[in-house]
């Protein structure tokens, strides 16, 4: 679609959140679920490069395979479904082409991450992604996101971080209100 440059705005996941001060970047990654679900368009940028700190070869893989880059992914695939997200790798091509992709994406504890105690920190935003996804699976993609997890659910929620949150949010959504 057309969009006039004045109406775009741009969020880059790594200048985007502070790396310096440790409470607002935690503040940060707390909110990166909302800013990656209000995108009208997801595009993923990552031509196959060599990192300038390690000199690793990076691309498409190495993004997929982090933990936040996987978060963000699904945050958007919840709220705005699967249309409209794209991947740039030298070429411009659409994610709905590849269920593995999205396989992967809502699959973000075995994602890499620097620091393993991140996961511990995401527990609260995968659990509010799952209820958004239970709440929503009859409107256009998110029955396929809802069916993608149920697939996967020991690999979405393993029980070393969610332990029995998810089976206590499912009760509690399916409860009426006032009644847990």
């Amino acid at each position: 679609k057309n969009v006039a440059p004045q109406e775009m705005y741009l969020w880059v996941d790594y200048s985007s959140i502070p790396q310096k001060n440790s409470k607002l970047k935690l503040l940060s990654i707390s909110s990166i679920g909302m800013y990656a679900s209000t995108a009208c368009y997801f595009l993923i940028i990552c031509p196959v490069a060599v990192h300038c700190d390690s000199n690793a070869a990076v691309g498409p893989e190495t993004y997929q395979r982090r933990g936040w880059c996987r978060l963000e992914q699904w945050a958007r695939m919840t709220v705005g479904g699967l249309q409209s997200m794209y991947i740039y790798d030298g070429a411009l091509r659409p994610l709905s082409d590849s269920m593995a992709w999205y396989h992967e994406s809502i699959s973000v504890m075995d994602g890499d991450f620097t620091d393993p105690n991140d996961k511990d920190k995401l527990v609260d935003t995968i659990l509010g992604l799952w209820s958004l996804a239970i709440s929503h699976r009859g409107e256009a993609d998110n029955t396929v996101i809802f069916d993608l997890v149920q697939q996967r659910r020991e690999q979405v929620f393993p029980t070393k971080y969610f332990g029995d949150l998810v089976e206590m949010m499912e009760n509690d959504l399916s409860s009426p209100i006032g009644q847990n």
